[in-house]
C-alpha cells in the first residue's frame, strides 16, 4: 500500500504528538519501502524466448530495496479486461523466483533483495501478450506488449 506525500507528511505530523498512537508508527514503518509501482523492460526474443524484466519501485518511484513477493498476471489486452490465452512456458530469468498458480494466467513471484524479477516467456509461433503486477490494493502496473514473432 503507498501513501501520496501529502498523507505520509500528515502521518508524521501525528506521531510528534506525545499523545498519537504507536499505530500511527506500525502504518508508516508498513508502507514506507513497500512495493507501489513496477517498470518492465522487454528483451529480444530468442530461441522462441522472451525475458520481461520488471523492477518493484516504492511510492517514491525509487527501487525497492527488499525481496517482495508479487503476483503477476498475463493477459491478451492492456487494459487487464482478457486473461491470456496463449499456451506460454513460464521460468524466471536471471532474478528472482516464479511459480504458476494458474497455466498461462496467474504467477507468484519474489524479486531479489533490489526488488528485481525476470520472466521468461517461452512460445513456438506468434503469439502476444501483457505482463501487470497486482499492486497492493489491487491496481495493477501493466507492460507494453510482449509479441513473439511467428
Amino acid at each position: 500500500m503507498a501513501l501520496k506525500s501529502g498523507t505520509r507528511n500528515h502521518l508524521r505530523a501525528a506521531m510528534a504528538d506525545p499523545g498519537a498512537s504507536n499505530e500511527v508508527k506500525n502504518v508508516l514503518e508498513v508502507v514506507e519501502g513497500g512495493v507501489a509501482g513496477a517498470t518492465f523492460t522487454i528483451g529480444t526474443e530468442s530461441a522462441n524466448a522472451i525475458i520481461v524484466s520488471i523492477q518493484l519501485t516504492d511510492d517514491n518511484g525509487d527501487d525497492i530495496a527488499a525481496a517482495s513477493a508479487v503476483t503477476i498476471l498475463l493477459f491478451d489486452d492492456a487494459a487487464g479486461a482478457a486473461f491470456n490465452t496463449d499456451d506460454f512456458t513460464i521460468a524466471a530469468g536471471t532474478d528472482g523466483a516464479v511459480a504458476e498458480a494458474v497455466a498461462d494466467k496467474v504467477i507468484h513471484a519474489v524479486s531479489e533483495s533490489d526488488g528485481d524479477i525476470d520472466l521468461s516467456l517461452t512460445i513456438a509461433g506468434a503469439a502476444t501478450t501483457y505482463v501487470a503486477v497486482v499492486l497492493p490494493g489491487g491496481k495493477m502496473a501493466i507492460s507494453a506488449v510482449v509479441t513473439h514473432a511467428a
